[in-house]
């Protein structure tokens, strides 16, 4: 008899040493895990996000959970699947409007929040003028929920690379790449400072006219107001084209699109030639365009020295001295093509040096 009430007495001190020390964790909810804290949107689109209480060990909780928006103009929210003895409750949240918001989510006296972001199916923000000519500046402005990563910011109007002039978080200013009817597309866009979305059409397009055709297809072409001051400088703008390819071999009937143009511009009077930098800017990796600078009936290189052109940089620069008050061209000319895009616009910068 002694032995068998010893042999009680060891079990039950062995029971007692593996009692399950985190017992008292076990109790009412201490969490709200949610299937998603975070959620992107279009307007009309819904997303559902599943809740589950939990205790202090991540037990699962029976108990209702509920979903309500902070702000309805943004996203709304719906309770699904609400009923006692649940063990996992859901709701679905639909964007409205762009814009930012929170959905809380309450139960078991506990709150979570899911951040609910609704953004547009094409970028909403300002771009001006809506209509312009090649080479003006255009702005683009942001929203209270559209940025810009000024370091990865892009556009191209209708498929083709524009020009980034600048960018701030703020806005981006860009330069047209060629006359169309275009679609502006931006990469490089962040939601509410911070976020990446990649790239998004406007909602608005924009007109582009190419301001100097057809009258720059020959001497002495548009006219740039050559600079008076020193380091001061004007600028010119267009575009070339060769819509079947320089190196396919246009046909008679086809035409090889408009391949050069010129640009006419008088040095300022005085008594001594001076220093002059013509530079010519593209920007199209795939073709090449030469710069020249010419008299002023476009016949043969200037008269005097440094008269450079036909590189393969970008840019094209020219580093001449020419006589005071007389009329010079620039021809601009696109020297190989070979079925790339097209057409391509281009910048000349006369820039007068000491």
């Amino acid at each position: 008899m002694k032995r068998f009430v010893t042999t009680l007495a060891a079990v039950a001190l062995l029971t007692a040493c593996f009692d399950d020390p985190t017992s008292d964790l076990r109790g009412g909810p201490s969490q709200i895990r949610l299937s998603r804290s975070l959620a992107f949107l279009n307007p009309g689109t819904s997303v559902v996000v599943e809740a589950t209480l939990l205790d202090q060990q991540g037990n699962v909780l029976p108990g209702v959970v509920s979903f309500s928006t902070a702000d309805a103009s943004v996203a709304t929210a719906a309770d699904v699947d609400t009923l006692e003895g649940l063990t996992e409750t859901s709701g679905e949240i639909t964007g409205v409007a762009a814009g930012a918001t929170y959905v809380r989510v309450t139960g078991g006296g506990l709150t979570d929040s899911i951040f609910v972001v609704v953004v547009p199916t094409a970028f909403n923000g300002t771009i001006r003028p809506a209509t312009a000519t090649v080479g003006q500046a255009i702005t683009v402005s942001g929203t209270s929920l559209f940025g810009f990563n000024p370091d990865s910011v892009t556009v191209t109007v209708d498929g083709l690379p524009a020009v980034v002039v600048s960018a701030t978080t703020s806005q981006v200013v860009f330069a047209p790449p060629t006359a169309s009817g275009g679609v502006v597309n931006i990469n490089g866009l962040t939601v509410l400072g911070n976020i990446y979305i990649g790239s998004m059409d406007a909602a608005t397009t924009i007109t582009v006219t190419e301001a100097n055709e057809p009258a720059n297809d020959g001497p002495p072409g548009a006219t740039i107001t050559a600079p008076s001051a020193v380091n001061a400088s004007s600028e010119g703008y267009g575009v070339l084209d060769a819509p079947c390819g320089w190196a396919a071999g246009c046909g008679a009937d086809q035409g090889v699109g408009d391949l050069d143009d010129f640009f006419s511009f008088t040095t300022p009077a005085g008594t001594d030639s001076m220093n002059f930098e013509v530079e010519v800017y593209w920007n199209n990796d795939h073709i090449d365009i030469d710069g020249f600078v010419l008299n002023a009936s476009g016949g043969g290189y200037c008269a005097l020295d440094g008269c450079a052109g036909a590189s393969a940089s970008d840019p094209e620069v020219m580093e001449v001295r020419l006589a005071p008050g007389t009329t010079y061209t620039v021809l601009v000319e696109l020297w190989d093509n070979a079925g790339e895009l097209m057409p391509t616009a281009y910048r000349v910068k006369i820039t007068r040096r000491s």
